[in-house]
């Protein structure tokens, strides 16, 4: 079996996407015969079963053509193929973000994490924005004007355009997969990674049981990453396993882990219980516990599982006074005793709103 690509990235160029990837490092011309591109139009929606294209090993780029046209965001995973082993793991999940401004005033926020990180100035140019505000203090100020500083994911911000713009944001999504097709998650349960936090910063992780054949998964092992890609790169860590020969047991706690601010992923994977090598992963998920005080600007730093709303923030951020989010030329406030639907919005993935705190409190996103 052929290894995974490596450092599958896309691009955009008009309506194009265009992929690119590293030949694994244990590949001749010999060993890959061709590469499969799988495609979806979420982090965890892409079909693993039909390949979108297929490309000559000597190739390791792939044009979809129009693609940032036809779907708004898409995502894809590449596999190396060969004769005798068949489709090798799975690259890195690489995606594409589609966002289309107005002329005017838009809110903003990095709908993926980017292959190259933005600061304002890149962002500016990138946009191709009349400018570009960031809060600062508690104030908006603009760019160019200020110093240009780096812009992270999460971040909210305010572009203004003189025309209608259309951009293609590229990076990684919160959610990967290590899938080889044998034993391990079957396509009934790659999705069922779920996360809660508790109050008290605890990450309850659950998973749906495979459907395999019974003494084939014998156990799980749970990892964790403070990177997107660290499941790919070499660089996550192993937290523990669940007991051998209790494939019922389907839950795991990382205890405080989103007790402070910062960036986590998990991987789930299922041991052989024959041959102890690990099967087809589930799909990774992401907590993402941000530290908020006084006025902040914000947007969802990964993609929710179910409709977040304005209101659904103001009432799980703690001690929040308020969300407000940006509407027809203006700011709109939804205070905390506001009823659900009052001044109320569903909140999209790249856009950014505002919150008032009294004081610095932390909130955890958990998504793909």
């Amino acid at each position: 079996m052929p290894a995974a690509p490596l450092d599958l990235r896309t691009a955009a160029s008009g309506d194009d996407i265009r992929l690119s990837w590293i030949r694994p490092h244990s590949a001749s011309l010999g060993d890959v015969q061709t590469y499969r591109i799988y495609k979806g139009t979420t982090p965890r929606g892409i079909d693993l079963v039909t390949a979108y294209a297929e490309v000559n090993a000597t190739q390791s780029w792939f044009l979809d053509a129009r693609a940032a046209n036809r779907d708004p965001e898409v995502y894809y995973i590449v596999r190396a193929v060969n004769d005798t082993g068949g489709a090798g793991p799975t690259s890195n999940t690489a995606g594409a973000f589609t966002i289309r401004f107005h002329p005017g005033v838009n809110t903003l926020s990095l709908p993926l994490e980017p292959f190259a990180p933005f600061n304002l100035s890149s962002l500016w140019s990138f946009l191709g924005a009349v400018r570009l505000r960031t809060l600062v203090s508690g104030g908006w100020r603009s760019y160019p004007g200020i110093p240009s500083s780096p812009v992270r994911v999460g971040q909210g911000l305010i572009a203004e355009f003189s025309v209608p713009t259309i951009r293609v944001f590229v990076g990684s999504p919160a959610s990967m997969i290590q899938y080889y097709g044998l034993l391990g998650f079957d396509l009934g349960t790659i999705q069922s990674l779920q996360a809660e936090v508790t109050a008290a910063g605890d990450v309850r992780l659950t998973w749906g049981r495979p459907a395999r054949e019974p003494g084939l998964i014998n156990n799980y092992c749970i990892s964790r990453s403070p990177t997107r890609q660290g499941f790919h790169q070499g660089t996550a860590t192993m937290l523990g396993c669940t007991p051998m020969g209790h494939p019922e047991i389907t839950e795991w706690v990382d205890a405080k882990a989103a007790a402070v601010a910062g960036e986590i992923y998990y991987l789930v994977t299922p041991p052989a219980a024959v041959s102890g090598i690990g099967g087809s992963s589930a799909y990774s998920i992401g907590v993402w516990t941000a530290s908020y005080g006084c006025a902040e600007a914000f947007g969802l730093p990964q993609k929710p599982f179910s409709n977040v709303t304005v209101d659904s923030l103001a009432d799980g951020i703690r001690g929040a006074l308020g969300v407000s989010f940006y509407s027809n030329g203006s700011w709109i406030p939804h205070f905390r005793e506001m009823p659900v639907g009052v001044y109320d919005a569903v909140v999209k993935q790249g856009e950014g709103l505002q919150l008032q705190v009294p004081a610095r409190t932390l909130y955890s996103f958990v998504g793909t």
